[in-house]
């Protein structure tokens, strides 16, 4: 491609009977113009303007009028955007600049947002969501010019506040005044299998970023690129040193808007930069320490003027094997020889672009294949490739591509002729092995512990009590010295759980949210009440639901709400839509109200808060849920005080000044029936009995397997999952994905004649 030629998108030719997965043509082109080599001098990539207009990128600071892409509440209208543009985009360009150098160091700039904030920059179906309206409430509480009383802040945040009353006053919006009770989810769609349904895979989905950088330390076994020489690292990006960690720092975090990050199937703009930044820092590293370049193909390639053998034997081993999890056919081998022999310059720089071009192939960014046979008989049905199979399996289970014997086992086809040989690698990916629980111990442990936190919502752990309330309602315990401690323990005890149950003990569902053993530390052994170890904990404590992990509010009262919401959305699947903060009382977070009503308890409290009647829609079921741990505290500890709870002064020396009783008694609804619990056991028995709780676990497998959340076609798929994780075990479930036919092949739209 010549520096004057413009682009123009470009895309594989698919197997004859089917469609190539639909992938936006800008990404083609950019992917293209990197494939076919960059001129000197000259990036790809124009320098973004913030002031251009709308974009598909992070950066944009709003839809097109008219379009359809503002989320649930519809196309965004010319009157909306332009209150947006009054009231929220003018201030941001004005108040916030000083600080985040541009608008659009403001939309990207990492620095400045919270890790386990997983929400857009804009939501136009939510304005209470956008990640703007967290940040103008909750953040800058260190700098001066943003803070309480200066007005900037004041002004951003009453900003989104009117454009979200014009969002929810447009005639077909209805406000959230309006909205009556949202149906109870007819869960059994979910379990009526038909095999002539099924959903479709027919769209491509990038790497996640995980996937990305394990593929980056196999094809690589280059510690000194990213400063790391384990998975465990991998975790710990803080910790990265090395010529790549710029560079892939670029590249955004997985997860926005989605409750899983492996649905983010974005391919922005920002992503683009990101990878060829990745490209080309790889390149620089090795122009700067050619000796390095044998670890890629031998040391053939370290000479002067490689042979045309060695360079070959590069690209099928590099390319082929490392990156693609394949070998390439002999065409494809040719075809990039004949681009190496062709390119201008030393041999050096040649190998080099080649290098650049591999790292952007789309087959390893899109993991855009089309090798497949259909499947006999049908017209939508593409299987898997050996390969594609051995490195679908891979992905899922360590986020990795496949290792040696995955690998040789897909050479040798055995992986999809001999059922016993897939079952043995399924095995492997639950295999338990020997050791502490305190740290994933095998890379199928760091995936399920990935799929853990995003399943039951462990990452935004709120911490534990802090300053004089804390101290005088919990004497003696001092969570700050040492909080590291707490919380770590807190965290590990909620993984080892997990571990033990899946991988040690293959516990069924109902096992997970009832078993009272539970292994801690010193620290948190003193909440409850146990010596540190494998202890039982006691019939108040079953199950994951029960942990100090999983309760402790940060507060000194336990937080009904949050836990309410998390058992519905993340346990039982039942969507709740963003609260409305417009219809919330001034006091909602006034807990000087606790001083002026020592007789309420925390529910009482709550039902207070939420006493709206626009929030009567989802607390009806949040609230009751919230109530039943009412006997444990804000650190997750539980209430052993006969019966009462504590509530202390807000002013002046913490005293209690009301004891009121406690009552944990509820009725929440479960595969839509009331049902009457008593306290956190009885919603714990009642949830591993129920229908919906099961099925929520396997839909959310699904997810994290076909990166899409599952629809009633994928009944056939879900049926099994459910009744795995029922009757057998969690690590059933967790290897039943792998046996699923839907994961060995993919379901196509034909193509017209």
């Amino acid at each position: 491609m010549a520096c004057d030629e413009p682009l123009a998108p470009a895309a594989a030719a698919p197997t004859p009977g089917t469609r190539s997965h639909r992938t936006p043509s800008l990404r083609l082109a950019l992917l293209a113009f990197a494939l076919t080599g960059a001129c000197e001098g000259r990036s790809p990539l124009p320098s973004p303007d913030p002031d251009a207009g709308a974009s598909d990128d992070v950066g944009a600071p709003w839809p097109d009028a008219g379009t359809s892409d503002a989320g649930e509440g519809g196309p965004v209208s010319a009157d909306e955007l332009d209150v947006f543009t009054r009231e929220v985009w003018q201030p941001l360009r004005t108040d916030c600049v000083a600080c985040h150098q541009s608008v659009r160091a403001f939309a990207n700039d990492d620095a400045h947002v919270a890790r386990d904030v997983a929400l857009p920059l804009v939501r136009f179906d939510a304005p209470a969501d956008s990640r703007l309206a967290v940040r103008s409430e909750n953040e800058h509480c260190g700098v001066p010019a943003c803070a309480p009383g200066s007005g900037r802040r004041a002004r951003l945040a009453e900003g989104i506040r009117r454009w979200g009353l014009a969002r929810a006053a447009r005639p077909d919006a209805g406000g959230p005044a309006d909205a009556g009770p949202p149906p109870p989810p007819d869960y059994t769609e979910f379990l009526q299998c038909s095999p002539a349904r099924r959903g479709s895979d027919d769209v491509a989905r990038r790497l996640t970023r995980a996937q990305y950088v394990n593929t980056l330390l196999a094809a690589f076994n280059e510690p000194a690129l990213l400063g790391l020489n384990s998975r465990a690292a991998v975790l710990h990006e803080r910790t990265w040193t090395g010529a790549l960690v710029a560079a892939v720092g670029q590249l955004p975090e997985d997860g926005e808007p989605h409750h899983l990050a492996r649905e983010d199937a974005r391919l922005s703009d920002t992503h683009l930069e990101g990878l060829l930044a990745v490209a080309q820092a790889a390149s620089d590293y090795y122009a700067n320490q050619p000796a390095r370049l044998a670890g890629l193909g031998g040391p053939c390639l370290t000479d002067a003027a490689p042979t045309e053998a060695c360079v070959r034997g590069f690209i099928q081993s590099f390319l082929g094997r490392r990156l693609l999890s394949r070998p390439l056919a002999t065409t494809e081998v040719d075809d990039w020889f004949q681009r190496y022999a062709a390119g201008a310059g030393p041999p050096r720089e040649r190998l080099l672009e080649l290098l650049r071009a591999f790292l952007l192939h789309p087959e390893l960014v899109l993991g855009l294949t089309w090798q497949g046979p259909l499947v006999a008989g049908t017209t939508d049905e593409q299987a898997l490739t050996p390969f594609e199979f051995a490195r679908r399996l891979a992905w899922h289970y360590t986020d990795a591509p496949p290792g040696p014997q995955l690998y040789a086992d897909a050479l040798s086809g055995a992986l999809v002729a001999d059922a016993g040989v897939l079952e043995a690698h399924l095995d492997a990916f639950v295999a338990g092995n020997t050791g502490t629980f305190r740290f994933p111990l095998a890379a199928h442990h760091f995936t399920f512990y990935s799929f853990l936190e995003q399943w039951l919502d462990t990452r935004t752990f709120r911490g534990f009590p802090s300053g004089a309330l804390a101290a005088a309602a919990f004497p003696g315990f001092n969570f700050q010295a040492g909080n590291e401690n707490w919380y770590a323990e807190a965290q590990d005890e909620l993984y080892g759980f997990a571990f033990r149950q899946v991988f040690v003990e293959r516990g069924r569902y109902a096992d997970f949210f009832t078993d009272t053993r539970g292994e801690a530390g010193p620290f948190t052994s003193r909440l409850y009440g146990v010596p540190a170890g494998l202890r039982d904990l006691g019939p108040a404590r079953p199950g994951v639901l029960s942990r100090v992990g999983f309760l402790a509010s940060g507060e000194v009262y336990p937080n009904h709400i949050i836990f309410g919401v998390r058992v519905l959305r993340n346990v039982l699947c039942q969507p709740l839509p963003a609260p409305d903060p417009g219809v919330l009382p001034d006091n909602f977070r006034d807990l000087g109200l606790r001083d002026a009503h020592p007789t309420w308890t925390t529910r009482q409290f709550v039902a207070q808060q939420t006493s709206a009647p626009a929030c009567q829609a989802c607390h009806q079921r949040i609230n009751p849920i919230g109530a039943t741990i009412s006997r444990f505290d804000g650190a997750g500890g539980f209430d052993r005080s006969q019966g009462v709870e504590r509530i202390w002064s807000t002013s002046g020396p913490p005293l209690v000044v009301g004891t009121p009783a406690l009552d944990d008694a509820a009725r929440v609804t479960l595969d839509g029936q009331p049902r009457d619990v008593v306290g956190l056991p009885g919603l714990a028995q009642a949830i591993a009995a129920s229908d919906e709780g099961p099925l929520c676990l396997a839909r959310t497998a699904f997810t994290f397997a076909f990166r899409r959340p599952p629809t009633p076609a994928d009944a056939c798929t879900l049926v099994p999952l459910t009744s795995a994780a029922r009757s057998r075990s969690m690590a059933e479930l967790w290897k039943g994905v792998g046996r699923s036919p839907a994961f060995r092949a993919r379901h196509i739209t034909p193509r017209s004649p």
